[in-house]
């Protein structure tokens, strides 16, 4: 009965915002969004709330001079090639001999090296001596808008309750600074899981203040999980030919100048040379690394909260299981685990809840999620769409997606029919939005890797914040559900003309054409 009273309220809720928002799809056709958001009144501040590791970690910050301040999360990428290096031959003894134990050297080495200064103690909580340096006054303004958006920073390595209680009080003194009696909110990546939360603990069970939330906007947010954490985390890695040859791929100059190398890279994935190796690391090598890369983790980045909150409840409770998997590891991380379990116990159980709350009180919200790049083929299934770095369908509240470099079968058709009767399939035919949770609010940009550029987004989240009706994909041509990224400086409404041709990785070339790029 509660899960059929749910339901039905959900069913509602979206009735009510499809049919509220006609007026607005039919006047839509008078201006342009690119002429409307010049005429917006944008006296309502907005709030951002950024991403994992977009503010440095120092070390030293409990001294009173600067002078022996150190940015320890910032860690130059030749260094870490360095440290590859430096234990490659330990790793390849190891591998060969079948000493796998002596591996928890090698992974306790590289990541205490990387991840050492940033980790928390047992509790989650992170040195006392560690922290940010960031402290940008809070001013009044003649305009606000996301351009001029009030920046809140804050230690990501926290748990989510503490970063959300940081957040509330930011909220309180940009209304007190400004005059205002209410902000808009946007958030990007890990961000999302920070704005679910402060909204879980300061909207959803707080009808108090509710007043002061005038918007919400989620840019590629961690709020549903972010694979490339959630999959290691948990034990759920399995490498492929294909997504290792492609990741080498996609590092070579976009110029021509080396397309002899891809098509040999293809080549070498069509002959199935490196399958043995490959089969031997997912049967063999992954493990028996099992123990030696948890106990590494442990040691390092799996103290800190944030980490945890970057997953799927699912796949967190099976991470727990993977590396808390003892009775004295379940007794000593006890504090950080009961963290951990908040986070995913209340906000992400509610994440559903919070929205159709804000919905249901007419506050305007949009989902924004980008696509067209290969994850981290460090994940359970490397060839699922992403920004590179999240999951297209986690950022999206769950669009149906085709694999990175394919498209729907000729035969495909809409998996869901909206209530708004209008297409969701994009014109490339990769993403159908018709599955997500919130379609007629959620816009996707195309060669967008994992980014928050006020260049790309500024204008849509004005709309969606200053509009007095909640706007849709379909309110503006010129800003419709499926936009791409052509040349760096904007988004533009994307066609099956300018989607450029998508060319599975293993049906591009054959020995003759590379013969001809050989010759060239």
């Amino acid at each position: 009965m509660k899960k059929l009273f749910s339901r039905s309220i959900s069913v509602l809720l979206a009735l009510i915002m499809v049919f509220s928002m006609a007026s607005t799809s039919v006047s839509a056709t008078e201006k342009t969004a690119a002429e409307v958001v010049k005429e917006l009144d944008k006296n309502i501040p907005i709030v951002f709330i950024h991403g994992l590791g977009d503010q440095p970690i120092y070390k030293g910050i409990s001294t009173e001079t600067e002078e022996d301040d150190v940015d320890i999360w910032s860690f130059p990428a030749d260094k870490i090639v360095g440290l590859v290096f430096k234990n490659l031959p330990e790793v390849i003894f190891s591998i060969a001999f079948g000493k796998y134990e002596r591996l928890d050297v090698v992974f306790t080495d590289i990541l205490g090296t990387i991840f050492g200064n940033v980790a928390c103690d047992e509790n989650g909580v992170p040195s006392p001596d560690t922290g940010l340096k960031y402290n940008k006054e809070i001013t009044p303004t003649d305009e606000y808008g996301k351009r001029n958006d009030y920046y809140f920073a804050y230690n990501w390595r926290l748990d989510m309750h503490t970063i959300s209680t940081q957040l509330d009080a930011f909220v309180d003194e940009v209304l007190k600074v400004t005059g205002a009696e209410e902000v808009g909110l946007v958030s990007f990546s890990m961000g999302g899981a920070v704005m679910m939360t402060y909204l879980y603990e300061y909207y959803y069970i707080a009808p108090e203040k509710r007043d002061r939330i005038h918007s919400a906007v989620f840019i590629s947010g961690g709020m549903n999980g972010v694979e490339c954490c959630e999959d290691p985390f948990s034990g759920h890695i399995e490498f492929t030919t294909k997504s290792l040859l492609r990741m080498v791929s996609d590092l070579l100059p976009k110029d021509g100048s080396l397309t002899v190398v891809d098509d040999l890279l293809r080549i070498v994935y069509a002959i199935k040379i490196f399958e043995p190796l490959v089969s031997f690391a997912n049967d063999t090598l992954i493990p028996n690394l099992d123990e030696m890369a948890g106990s590494a983790v442990m040691k390092t980045i799996g103290t800190v909260p944030a980490f945890y909150a970057l997953m799927s409840s699912e796949r967190y409770y099976q991470a727990e299981e993977y590396l808390f998997n003892t009775p004295e590891k379940l007794e000593t991380y006890s504090e950080l685990l009961a963290k951990n379990r908040y986070y995913h116990d209340n906000v992400q159980a509610n994440k559903d809840n919070i929205i159709d709350a804000l919905l249901a009180d007419g506050k305007n919200f949009a989902v924004i999620s980008e696509y067209g790049h290969k994850m981290l083929p460090v994940t359970s299934d490397n060839d699922r769409m992403s920004d590179g770095m999240i999951g297209t369908y986690s950022t999206s509240f769950g669009a149906t997606c085709a694999d990175v470099d394919g498209v729907f079968a000729e035969d495909y058709v809409q998996a869901k029919e909206c209530v708004c009767g209008k297409n969701h399939i994009s014109p490339d035919r990769q993403i159908d939005a018709s599955t997500c949770k919130y379609a007629d609010v959620t816009w996707f940009a195309k060669n967008l890797k994992h980014k928050d550029d006020d260049k790309y987004f500024a204008d849509l989240i004005d709309l969606v914040t200053y509009s007095e009706e909640q706007i849709t994909v379909h309110t503006y041509s010129d800003l419709p559900q499926y936009m791409i990224n052509l040349d760096e400086t904007c988004l533009v409404p994307l066609t099956a003309e300018n989607a450029g041709e998508i060319i599975p990785f293993d049906g591009k070339t054959s020995i003759i054409s590379f013969l001809e790029n050989l010759l060239k």
